[in-house]
């Protein structure tokens, strides 16, 4: 028994070494080597000579630029598990946590190391980057529909803006988790509306406006006249009146919007003898972009029947950007008399806004001819 126990603990020791020898090689590298390696990555640089067509050259340049920020991250992480209090450390960690969060997608990754740093050392000289960190990718990782909890979005950055006052990011990520992340319409808006009441003077504060535009102004006429870029008749709000009238800001690229045309068109098939209009207001790239060239493909392959105004400018287009639109597809709808009903209508509700729209249009109209 006692011989089997002596086995038992040189195979347990031999193991720890080679774990040692495996995976803590960094135990056993001193800060310049591992400096040494991340200082030798070189990103290389963009040959517009090598750009010739037909080649792979921009994919292979990417590719490798890839790779090397993927193996820098890899050894900022290997100089942070055994050097964590020193400068280089410091200075390096927030390009890792930037690679994991946008280039690897890891936000469980990012939380978790951020949290633990904050923890074991709460007055690290980058607390300022982990604080931030931690707040992005614990709205990235509790915005999912397995692991939704309002509260854990909201709290981290709640915390940067009691740490950090004065930081432009505090706004900017509380208009974030607004208006991408929280569920509640009502929550979102009372963030949108501290935004522009905190920090009036912010480009938080300018895009948080238009969003509380989509709340603030319903009831009221909802303006627009342009051009189909199909037919090239003139189209507009006031020529519509009568018809309940579905707004759809889309683009081609969106795969969202594909999946959403279809939808529509059985709405349209549905409801359009009833007095129900769509139009379509596009948020493609430029004509240079082949932009336009991509709306008439869209449409054209989808047969889709109703008029579009194309913008031309993309996320850049006024008219989208005063509704504060800033995620595809987004659909509002406009009652018979042209006041904005609804914003922001998710696929699943919008057959019922309508439906309702109908009613009291039709109820409307029954009661006038009665008196």
């Amino acid at each position: 028994m006692k011989i089997r126990h002596a086995r038992f603990c040189r195979l347990a020791a031999a193991l720890v070494v080679l774990a040692g020898a495996a995976g803590g090689y960094a135990q056993d590298r001193s800060v310049e080597e591992i400096m040494g390696d991340i200082n030798r990555l070189e990103m290389p640089a963009y040959d517009v000579n090598r750009d010739a067509p037909n080649t792979n050259y921009v994919q292979e340049l990417l590719a490798k630029r890839r790779e090397i920020t993927l193996r820098r991250s890899e050894l900022i992480g290997e100089l942070y598990r055994a050097y964590p209090l020193d400068p280089e450390t410091a200075n390096l960690l927030p390009e890792r946590w930037d690679t994991m969060f946008s280039l690897q997608s890891d936000y469980e990754g990012v939380l978790a190391e951020t949290q633990s740093l904050l923890k074991t050392h709460p007055d690290y000289p980058s607390e300022r980057y982990a604080w931030q960190f931690r707040a992005m990718s614990a709205m990235m990782c509790y915005s999912r529909a397995s692991s939704y909890d309002a509260q854990k979005i909201i709290d981290p950055v709640e915390e940067y803006i009691k740490r950090y006052p004065d930081s432009s990011q505090g706004p900017s990520m509380l208009y974030e988790a607004a208006s991408f992340h929280l569920r509640d319409r009502e929550q979102s808006t009372t963030l949108f509306r501290r935004i522009v009441s905190e920090w009036p003077l912010s480009g938080a504060a300018r895009v948080a406006k238009r969003k509380l535009r989509q709340v603030d102004e319903i009831g009221k006429p909802f303006e627009l006249q342009f051009t189909d870029a199909i037919s090239g008749s003139d189209v507009s709000i006031e020529s519509l009146r009568g018809k309940v009238i579905i707004i759809d800001f889309w683009a081609s690229w969106s795969p969202q919007c594909v999946e959403q045309v279809s939808h529509l068109k059985d709405l349209y098939d549905q409801y359009a003898p009833q007095g129900v209009a769509i139009i379509g207001v596009n948020l493609d790239p430029s004509p240079d972009e082949r932009g336009l060239d991509a709306l008439k493909a869209f449409v054209e392959q989808h047969e889709i029947a109703w008029p579009q105004y194309y913008q031309g400018l993309g996320w850049q287009s006024e008219f989208s950007s005063s509704w504060g639109v800033d995620r595809l597809p987004c659909t509002f709808v406009v009652d018979h008399q042209g006041n904005l009903a609804a914003t922001a209508v998710s696929d699943g509700d919008l057959e019922e806004v309508v439906s309702d729209l109908i009613q009291k249009r039709d109820a409307t109209g029954s009661a006038a001819a009665d008196g």
